[in-house]
């Protein structure tokens, strides 16, 4: 299922080559993997003269986190509908302030007939090794989860969450859909699921800012931080 999620992404992608704008790539790409669009529209952003396009490329991010948060969605109504009613609260929320800033963005943004972007290095989500990098962090999330759960409390898997989303989010939300077959556990899956978002976030800002330009940095940060307050409230109504 994460196999072909990306896939629709890659061939997307590939299909439409270069000859496209910033938020068709944020939008495909995304599906792939927001990370790697994150560092190849930040580091673009600092090339000659590109600068006058940062509210651009803020939104071309935007739009990439957008679609995780779309696939966190997908993968917890096909895995565990009944969980979806208590995660789209904080879901919901972050996905909300994350289209306003993109709405925003795009509007001031450099639009010229010229605006391309750089080819975002992507892998086929379907070789091996791929697939088997991430059946390794699956397996492992589901490891640490079940650690924690014997070791130490049930809410210490809320920070295994945070741990495993510095690198991706899939595997939280997917070990989290089994965790909470316990209805007693519905709570602390949202909250590590909205966990592994707001650490995968945050560590997707501090790439944009560290190697972004300026401009983009004074625009992905104010985002990322109203987002994770967003979530951070939205949990108060789980």
């Amino acid at each position: 299922m994460i196999s072909a999620l990306s896939l629709v992404g890659y061939v997307a992608t590939r299909c439409l080559g270069r000859a496209r704008g910033v938020a068709v790539t944020g939008l495909t790409g995304g599906l792939v993997s927001s990370t790697a669009v994150t560092l190849s529209m930040a580091r673009e952003s600092r090339e000659v003269g590109r600068d006058v396009m940062a509210a651009n490329y803020a939104a071309g991010i935007l739009l990439s986190w957008l679609v995780m948060f779309f696939r966190v969605i997908l993968m917890v109504a096909v895995l565990r509908p009944s969980l979806l009613g208590h995660l789209m609260w904080p879901v919901g929320a972050m996905l909300v302030v994350n289209v306003a800033f993109v709405v925003g963005y795009y509007l001031r943004g450099t639009h010229i007939a010229s605006e391309t972007v750089n080819e975002v290095p992507l892998r086929n989500p379907f070789s091996l090794w791929s697939a088997s990098k991430f059946g390794l962090l699956f397996a492992l999330v589901l490891l640490l989860v079940e650690v924690s759960r014997q070791s130490f409390s049930a809410s210490s898997v809320v920070w295994v969450g945070a741990l495993a989303g510095l690198t991706d989010v899939d595997a939280i939300t997917l070990s989290m859909a089994d965790f909470a077959k316990n209805a007693d556990m519905v709570a602390i899956a949202v909250q590590a699921i909205v966990a592994g978002i707001l650490a995968n976030t945050l560590t997707k800002c501090g790439l944009a800012a560290g190697l972004g330009s300026k401009g983009l940095a004074r625009r992905i940060v104010p985002a990322s931080i109203a987002m994770a307050l967003a979530g951070g409230l939205g949990l108060f109504c789980v």
